[in-house]
């Protein structure tokens, strides 16, 4: 089975990048101009001031609403967590024609100063790099704030009241606290830091160039060389992300784990921690999704959406659930049995470069392997294709959060079960399968959250009389954000919330039962 697993592995994730690179060497050219030319060091310049600055802004934000949100009970924290969550599932391009139609010159910002301020002068323009930093930071902030969260779960409460024991009342936040959750903090930033600098769709909204926008560009033309020519400084930058967290952040995760488990913080919420929570949700959920609403009415613009784009968000429900549904037990299954470091270390390498590489560039391997006669063809002029595109892009979720999860379980659980006898599938069955069952459902939702707002490989791989709504919406929002573009976009996220808050839910309720009677 573990061999069946790798093959397809193989043919999904690792295919499409050794084409990829097979044919930007073959072609010989492109690679002498890579940080040479003046444009070059202008977008990596470009790409890694918006990268930084949006990850240190949104890490500010995270880590705060993840401190704020830990003084919360249990119920409510579950609640606004899932709230302030939704820009993080939500396709950043739906929340960037949401701001422009809020900042734009045009904007409803701009029409209620020219109301109550007659004669100021215009809000400045979104369309450039402070707007994609803003536009990027308030979709990207929820990734710091869970890694956050994580670490103030594993956070035991006993050193800080040793600490006051001792007489050390002044400074324990700083003096303790913080150094301990830095590495949580810092993993949340670096991926913020990977993400944002293969970022596309907004950049490209915003008229932004970047190297993402860049790669988008040769990648239509097929210039395998020029795209992964310019694909080798965001290499670089991923890979000095990698470095940097094994060397720093990983070492130091040890320190907040323990043999018994933690005390957390016990809730303490006042009006101020309520009011900044609230403020924040309205900045970054509210404000953005009333605005597409108010764009979309009247309500018959709904019915002209559906009349008129019916096929398409079938088409992209479709996809997006068999992509879920397909990948996510598949993932599971091979981090199941793939159980040797070197191995593992291998899969999930090639996984994440999948993930961090712009899509556009996945898709330039992926026209490599499948427009092909036979099978592959008929795959290719498939929805099949898009299946694909959407595993070889999002695999590194499942692989990635699946280990995390096994490395949690109780040791002793699995030892009690091999000297009860049991064989090693009905201890997958009976013991790992029910604790991993509330990640299972999150990784399914993830993935199909990831694959319903793709655009990025898509836009070159959707069939010749077929596309997804998320391709729909990307073609048509360079248009601005008429009624149209904000009904599609509300049943975008009406259908991401949904899904969202469906899994969510059924993860809490499994999760908790499992605890009771662990």
């Amino acid at each position: 089975m573990l061999l069946a697993l790798l093959a397809a592995f193989a043919l999904v994730v690792v295919a499409p990048l050794a084409m990829l690179i097979t044919q930007a060497l073959s072609s010989g050219r492109g690679y002498d101009s890579v940080l040479v030319s003046q444009r070059q060091w202008t977008l990596l310049l470009r790409t890694v001031g918006l990268a930084s600055a949006v990850t240190l802004f949104s890490s500010f934000i995270g880590a705060g609403a993840a401190f704020l949100l830990q003084r919360l009970s249990a119920a409510a924290r579950y609640v606004v967590a899932f709230v302030l969550t939704m820009p993080l599932v939500v396709p950043q391009h739906i929340m960037a024609i949401a701001w422009v139609d809020v900042l734009g010159r045009n904007g409803y910002l701009a029409q209620f100063v020219h109301i109550a301020l007659p004669g100021t002068a215009p809000a400045p323009s979104p369309f450039n790099l402070f707007g994609a930093i803003f536009i990027l930071s308030l979709t990207a902030f929820p990734i710091p704030m869970i890694a956050t969260l994580a670490g103030l779960h594993r956070f035991d409460q006993r050193l800080a009241e040793a600490a006051r024991v001792g007489g050390q009342h002044g400074g324990i936040f700083l003096r303790i606290a913080l150094p301990l959750l830095l590495p949580a903090i810092a993993t949340g930033a670096l991926i913020v830091f990977a993400l944002t600098a293969s970022s596309f769709a907004v950049p490209s909204l915003l008229q932004v160039t970047t190297y993402a926008v860049e790669i988008h560009a040769s990648s239509s033309m097929f210039d395998y060389a020029s795209a992964t020519a310019q694909s080798l400084p965001l290499l670089a930058l991923s890979a000095m992300v990698f470095i940097a967290w094994s060397v720093y952040v990983k070492p130091r995760h040890a320190w907040l784990s323990g043999s018994q488990r933690s005390i957390a913080i016990q809730p303490s919420p006042t009006v101020f921690t309520i009011a900044l929570l609230f403020l924040l949700a309205t900045i970054t959920c509210i404000v953005p999704v009333a605005a597409l609403f108010v764009r979309s009415l009247p309500l018959r613009t709904y019915a002209s959406v559906w009349a008129t784009a019916h096929d398409e968000i079938f088409n992209g429900i479709v996809v997006s659930v068999v992509a879920a549904s397909v990948f996510t037990p598949m993932t599971f299954a091979l981090v199941c049995l793939s159980r040797q470091p070197v191995l593992r270390r291998i899969l999930n390498t090639v996984a994440l470069a999948a993930f961090i590489l712009p899509g556009s560039l996945v898709a330039l391997g992926m026209i490599g392997v499948w427009n092909r006669s036979g099978l592959f063809g008929a795959v290719y002029d498939s929805l099949l294709v898009l299946v694909l595109a959407c595993g070889t892009r999002f695999f590194a979720l499942g692989d990635t959060l699946f280990p995390a999860a096994f490395a949690g379980h109780s040791a002793r659980m699995q030892e009690a079960a091999a000297v009860a006898g049991l064989t090693w599938w009905r201890s997958l069955t009976m013991i790992v399968l029910p604790l991993t069952l509330p990640l299972i459902i999150v990784v399914w939702v993830l993935f199909f959250v990831f694959s319903l707002g793709e655009v990025d490989a898509a836009v070159l791989l959707c069939p010749p009389g077929q596309s997804t709504f998320a391709v729909r919406l990307f073609s048509l929002m360079h248009y601005g954000p008429d009624s149209f573009v904000a009904a599609l976009c509300i049943l975008t996220i009406a259908s991401v919330g949904t899904v969202a808050a469906c899994g969510a839910t059924a993860a809490y309720v499994i999760s908790r039962r499992v605890h009771r009677r662990a």
